[in-house]
């Protein structure tokens, strides 16, 4: 009886001593979920210095942290995903997204500038036409930096021609092409202008009034090394790859010294990937490249490859002293350092607006730091400016033709392609004022 009694007593305290043991792992695990803890520094974006006093405070929250006087701060947060407000007398209010991309920030405000208001022009037939000519249809343009290309055919011949312009609509250069047949225009990473064909690409070099094609490469060369490289920056490219039939998007930073290659972000389009692992005929369909023969063939195969499972609409751009990664899926823009390094993200207000379907696409004006997306309703199309500091959207003008394609923007100009009803195949180019 004595060693049964032993025994109960030490099975009861193994007990309680496993029991606190479980339980403090318990509270330790749990607190280590609850919380995250976020550092950084806020900087001003034209000085580079550390900026003290700062006031950073979190939407729905009470908690708030302030900057030393180099510019540091941390803080743990309880909640995730959440909107950190950053503020300071005499510089931009900016609103970051935090969530668990990085818990390392770096915050560049910049400095407020009193300047006139700008007058936004909306709805307003503001527009003028670049280039029309009644026996010249244009196969595409690309606008540079003091420049516009515009690729034509001649409707009355066989022959294709090459046409630079200046901003007044002077023409300062051009050739014509007879024994090649010109598909489009692309402009690379590195500012170069390229003529493209079915089977070769070409770089256009401008030679006083003539254009010039130099460098010839095949298509599948050229796709291979120039069309994925969507960014430079310095010793920087940055590179864009498409994968699971183009509903995850991949983006790295190449360095051009060491060719030392390391991923930024990954965006993946999840419900369409979930969609195309539950029907394998769909997946069978986009692995099809070439063109279904019969008529209703033909109409599955295009619904499945331009409608419902179109790829990723993503961009990666320069704006300013950032590169800028704009997530359409998950709404964001992230922002990285010249160097690639993570600085931070905002979250796109694209649910503040009621009018009409939001495009996913994304236009950089490089020259006035501003970038834009648009909304389309029966034709009509919108253009929205977006927030840098806190991701919210402004209407800036309506576009003056239905059905506009191929829109850029360049130095306060929307450019846009229009084909003119009972115009056979001749398009017109225009561009139009924003303010």
């Amino acid at each position: 009886m004595k060693r049964i009694g032993e025994y109960l007593a030490f099975r009861d305290q193994h007990f309680f001593f496993i029991f606190f043991v479980v339980l403090f792992c318990t509270i330790q695990t749990s607190a280590q979920h609850k919380y995250n803890f976020f550092y950084g520094k806020i900087s001003d974006q034209v000085s580079n210095k550390g900026i003290p006093d700062v006031n950073i405070y979190f939407e729905g929250s009470v908690k708030g942290a302030i900057s030393n006087n180099n510019g540091d701060f941390s803080f743990y947060i309880d909640t995730l995903p959440l909107i950190m407000v950053v503020s300071h007398l005499g510089y931009e209010t900016k609103k970051l997204l935090l969530d668990k991309t990085s818990f390392s920030l770096n915050v560049f405000l910049q400095p407020k500038i009193q300047q006139l208001e700008e007058i936004v022009v909306s709805g307003k037939s503001n527009y003028e036409t670049v280039f029309h000519d009644q026996y010249l249809n244009i196969i595409d343009y690309e606008v540079d930096t003091a420049t516009v290309f515009i690729l034509t055919d001649d409707l009355r011949s066989t022959s294709s021609a090459l046409i630079c312009k200046n901003f007044k609509g002077d023409t300062i250069a051009g050739n014509k092409f007879f024994s090649i047949h010109p598909r489009k225009l692309f402009k690379d990473c590195l500012g170069n202008i390229h003529l493209l064909t079915g089977d070769s690409a070409y770089q256009v070099f401008r030679d006083s009034r003539q254009l010039k094609l130099i460098y010839p490469v095949t298509l599948k060369k050229f796709n291979d090394v120039l069309v994925n490289c969507v960014c430079s920056s310095g010793d920087m490219l940055f590179i864009r790859k498409f994968e699971g039939n183009g509903q995850t998007v991949s983006y790295y930073k190449v360095d051009r010294k060491t060719n030392q290659r390391q991923m930024l972000t990954a965006i993946e389009d999840s419900l369409k990937t979930k969609m195309l692992r539950r029907n394998p005929h769909d997946n069978s369909l986009l692995n099809q490249t070439v063109q279904p023969d019969s008529r209703d063939d033909f109409v599955e195969w295009s619904y499945v490859h331009k409608i419902l499972y179109r790829p990723v609409s993503t961009a990666l751009c320069k704006i300013g002293d950032f590169i800028c990664i704009i997530n359409t899926v998950e709404r964001t823009i992230e922002f990285y350092k010249p160097d690639g390094s993570y600085a931070f993200k905002l979250l796109l207000m694209i649910r503040k607006v009621h009018e009409g379907t939001w495009t996913k696409d994304i236009f950089i004006d490089e020259v006035k730091r501003k970038v834009y997306t648009t909304f389309a309703q029966n034709g009509y199309y919108f253009l929205y400016s977006i927030d840098l500091n806190t991701g919210e959207l402004e209407r800036v003008l309506a576009i003056a033709h239905l059905y506009p394609e191929k829109l850029r923007v360049h130095k306060g100009y929307i450019y846009y392609l229009y084909h003119k009803a009972g115009s056979g195949d001749n398009k017109e180019l225009f561009r139009q004022s924003i303010f």
